[in-house]
């Protein structure tokens, strides 16, 4: 592939034997990972894009990022040095997000289907504990975003995580707040302002479900609140 694809640029290095990260040491003999530049500015996969190559960073970073149908950044993080471009690349058909060069990058690349071969069968113990550990990144992400997010969209996310095949779901008032860093004050009015919108029923001592999509909606306001 030429450099615009995202995974195959003129002039990459040979496959060495490599002892300098965590995949070259777990590769006895030849690391089959292809040690490559790229030049800032590079854009190594648009959100939605096929996925047909794992992306080691070596050197440099790179700005990932998830934008919404009106193409608004909603998330972005940086990926640097020892880390995977896109963590899920062998667990997805399709990328997350974008992902573009800010400073002159190395990285180590694979074919997809050639990763599959190296780390071996998905369902033994390696891929068995990548799976476990990407469901961690996954919560991880998740919960650092619902952070950022205002008190009713942040209750509203947390109450989707839960409340789905657990009804009704008890509210402990001090320890949900405290889950989501916010004063118990501040968590009844978002779940009374939910109460309002028809996402939940129930007392201040359960919780029930009573509309998905109104749920969502909740989720997706980024509308801030006050008294949080």
């Amino acid at each position: 592939m030429d450099q615009e694809s995202g995974h195959r640029p003129s002039n990459p290095s040979e496959s060495i034997d490599c002892a300098h990260c965590a995949l070259g040491k777990a590769t006895p003999g030849r690391c089959p990972f292809v040690r490559t530049p790229f030049p800032v500015g590079h854009v190594f996969f648009q959100q939605g894009d096929p996925i047909d190559a794992v992306h080691f960073l070596v050197q440099g970073e790179v700005r990932a990022f998830t934008t919404d149908a009106d193409g608004n950044v909603v998330r972005q993080g940086l990926r640097t040095a020892q880390m995977l471009l896109d963590p899920f690349a062998t667990r997805r058909t399709t990328h997350r997000t974008t992902a573009v060069a800010i400073t002159p990058v190395e990285a180590c690349v694979l074919p997809v289907a050639d990763f599959d071969v190296w780390r071996g069968p998905r369902d033994g113990p390696t891929g068995a504990l990548l799976d476990l550990a990407l469901a961690d990144i996954l919560v991880y992400e998740r919960e650092a975003y619902r952070f950022r997010r205002p008190a009713v969209a942040r209750v509203a996310s947390f109450l989707l995580d839960h409340l789905e095949g657990r009804e009704p779901l008890p509210v402990q008032q001090q320890l949900i707040a405290s889950l989501l860093d916010m004063r118990p004050e501040t968590l009844s009015r978002a779940l009374a302002k939910l109460r309002e919108a028809g996402a939940i029923t129930g007392d201040r001592g359960e919780v029930m479900l009573a509309s998905a999509r109104a749920l969502a909606d909740a989720v997706e306001d980024e509308r801030g609140d006050e008294g949080e």
